[in-house]
């Protein structure tokens, strides 16, 4: 996320649906963009960035081979 900012990018986070739970994905979501007054806006203020970072994109899942790697071009 710092790098982000540095090139003056912005965000995709993608939320891991193949080994990833629904708890998981929301407290990163939280880590990232809630206020600092929050349990995990805290923790991310003392790793260092007390302001929320700005996601620009968010997608649910990426794993297009189910995740596990099982699928084959030739099995699609």
């Amino acid at each position: 996320m710092d790098f982000v900012g540095q090139i003056g990018s912005e965000a995709f986070f993608s939320i891991n649906l193949g080994t990833g739970t629904p708890q998981e994905a929301a407290e990163w979501l939280e880590y990232l963009t809630a206020s600092p007054a929050t349990t995990l806006g805290k923790e991310r203020g003392a790793n260092g960035r007390a302001e929320p970072y700005k996601v620009a994109f968010l997608g649910i899942g990426n794993e297009s081979w189910t995740a596990a790697g099982t699928c084959r071009p030739s099995t699609t």
